[in-house]
């Protein structure tokens, strides 16, 4: 069969396209591409909200078959669960005996915060000149407090520390710095955990609205520009954090 230019293009475009020319790609609606959690996902963040909201405390023995049969899976996604949660800090096992919602006790708080206050000063002084350079970075600190507002008047106690672990994790992404942030990381499970405890024991007292509003003198330190000030007002922050903790500790 001979091919002529009107033969090319009928066939192009029945492929969609024209004389051979790739049709543009169509959008790709990326909502209808986001898969659903896998049973472990499900397991988790299910388990983790109940620890984070208080309906699981801490001390509270965990067992695998009641929790398995009250998520209508087996046992072995909540098993996996359990495997992330020990790693986060939210729960704690005993060898060939239990699992346990974890109780932190007040030499691992103070180590954590007292570790936080140090690297994050460091990056908060990079962040305020990031902040001075391009001043519209400073709407993501602004929209993270507001966030946090909102989901503690909302006594969300699960979003509230969310937002708060995003508010301080931009800083060290602002910093610039390439070793901070993973030192700041291999913290992430054991702050979230710790974090989450501390507001679950204390749903409805100081520390659940403080802990939204203390970062406000941070956010006004870093618009200023000025590293000294933003390191201090994190520092300050931070251990403040801190102190409350230990008041309010039962």
């Amino acid at each position: 069969m001979a091919y002529t230019k009107s033969t090319v293009s009928a066939r192009a475009i029945a492929r969609g396209g024209s004389d051979g020319i790739a049709p543009k790609p169509r959008p790709i609606n990326a909502t209808a591409l986001q898969r659903p959690p896998t049973l472990v996902e499900h397991a988790l963040e299910t388990i983790r909200r109940a620890i984070v909201h208080g309906e699981l405390q801490p001390g509270q023995r965990l067992r695998e078959e009641e929790l398995a049969e009250q998520l209508g899976i087996s046992r072995a996604p909540v098993r996996e669960a359990m495997r992330a949660l020990e790693y986060e800090g939210l729960v704690r096992s005993e060898p060939h005996r239990a699992t346990y919602v974890a109780a932190p006790s007040e030499e691992e708080i103070e180590e954590i915060y007292r570790v936080r206050a140090e690297v994050e000063s460091i990056a908060a002084r990079r962040a305020a000149l990031a902040v001075a350079a391009e001043p519209a970075r400073l709407q993501r600190y602004q929209g993270l407090l507001d966030r946090m507002r909102h989901a503690a008047a909302q006594h969300d106690l699960y979003e509230l520390t969310a937002a708060d672990l995003d508010f301080h994790r931009l800083i060290l992404d602002d910093s610039g710095y390439t070793l901070l942030p993973r030192v700041w990381a291999a913290m992430f499970g054991l702050m979230r955990g710790r974090m989450s405890i501390i507001l679950a024991e204390q749903p409805e007292g100081d520390i659940v609205g403080y802990t939204a509003e203390s970062h406000a003198p941070v956010v006004a330190a870093l618009a200023t520009g000025d590293p000294e000030q933003a390191a201090a007002a994190i520092r300050r922050h931070i251990l403040e954090t801190l102190d409350l903790w230990l008041q309010v500790r039962p």
